[in-house]
């Protein structure tokens, strides 16, 4: 129960959490704190009158058909009915399946790492998107998730990749387009060495491919054009330097999806030396980065899509839990999900809709991916 007050306060239309640890309490509360209006639900009505001397108490009526008790019962159904075979319990009273969670938990002994190496260079980080959300939402993974998202500003994420690698040691690999010329994307995946991680989309692609966690730098956007231009930069740079199986397994699709006239550009450019695309594709994504300040605010990863006012990452870093440890996150953390998820970001999708993840098909903590696609 001690969690819940912490739990409660994450919610952006409350200002204040006062666990009750009796009842005689109510009294001593609306003096220290100076209580205008008491309220409370009108099945207690009458309970609380003798507040009235000190303020203002005002019995609700229920919303209709919604009941507490109910809400109670369906989650105890759950919990007895649908529990998946295996599966274990998160602290925040969630099913995860075995193998997932031993994943997130190795996923979080490399953000452990992260965030030391960080402290230590005086790096400024920030959970963000879904791991944002499980932080708020469940104190920890958002149950049915397996990754984890970082960013940082431009400035703090070159000064990170100056010292990542020494800093992580040898059971760490940090994978980028300057370190691995299979990597076609504009950020960082920080790896763990002799583990695997494949989704049926690399099986048969070469590169790295142990557990990982992902690191999304961040740059100004100004108005809609320059949102535009920068998105289809970061698009170009990208298919510019995508390795040749990864064509050949996206063959099939574009084929059957694009013009004869599109799926013969493709070939062609892919047929130019890669290290010519590769200085073109450096051309076109350094002007995606820069460090004057704009209106707008922007993770860049295999493309760009949500944009932030400025101001959500103004006033320095908020701590909260995720798992076992605290991590910052945005000041304006709640701003951020509203844009991101919507007003109503605390209310969990129903059921069939709890699908994240990134279609894992071998999960290995003890093996390198060698082993499996070698």
């Amino acid at each position: 129960m001690q969690r819940f007050p912490q739990f409660l306060a994450t919610i952006p239309y409350v200002d204040l959490v006062i666990p009750e640890e009796s009842w005689n309490q109510k009294r001593s509360d609306v003096k220290e704190y100076h209580i205008d209006t008491f309220v409370m639900g009108d099945d207690w009505e009458g309970k609380s009158d003798d507040l009235k001397d000190l303020c203002d108490v005002v019995y609700l009526p229920h919303t209709p058909e919604i009941s507490t008790t109910q809400i109670k019962k369906e989650l105890v159904s759950f919990s007895e009915t649908e529990k998946p075979e295996g599966s274990l319990m998160n602290d925040f009273g969630y099913q995860v399946e075995p193998l997932k969670r031993q994943l997130q938990l190795c996923e979080l002994g490399i953000l452990k790492e992260v965030k030391r190496v960080c402290e230590k260079h005086h790096i400024t980080f920030y959970l963000s998107c879904g791991t944002l959300l499980g932080a708020v939402r469940h104190q920890g993974f958002i149950p049915w998730d397996d990754d984890i998202d970082i960013e940082m500003p431009y400035a703090d994420y070159q000064k990170f990749l100056t010292v990542a690698q020494e800093e992580l040691g040898e059971d760490f690999f940090v994978q980028n387009r300057k370190t691995d010329d299979l990597f076609s994307f504009a950020y960082t995946k920080i790896r763990k060495n002799n583990t695997t991680l494949l989704s049926k989309y690399d099986i048969g692609i070469p590169g790295h491919h142990g557990v990982w966690i992902d690191f999304f730098p961040q740059t100004f956007i100004g108005g809609k054009f320059d949102y535009l231009f920068k998105k289809t930069c970061v698009r170009i740079s990208n298919f510019l330097v995508l390795n040749d199986a990864k064509i050949e397994q996206d063959r099939a699709w574009l084929e059957k999806n694009s013009s004869k006239m599109m799926v013969g550009f493709v070939v062609a450019v892919h047929r130019i030396p890669f290290k010519i695309r590769k200085k073109l594709s450096d051309f076109f994504l350094k002007p995606v980065f820069i460090t004057k300040r704009k209106k707008r605010i922007a993770k860049v990863w295999n493309s760009i899509t949500y944009t932030y006012c400025a101001e959500t990452f103004d006033g320095g870093a908020e701590f909260l839990r995720f798992e076992d440890e605290l991590f910052p996150v945005p000041k304006q953390y709640q701003q951020y999900l509203i844009d991101t998820y919507g007003e109503n970001y605390m209310v969990p999708p129903p059921m069939d809709q709890r699908n994240g993840g990134h279609g894992d098909i071998i999960i290995d903590l003890e093996n390198g991916w060698e082993k499996y696609n070698g």
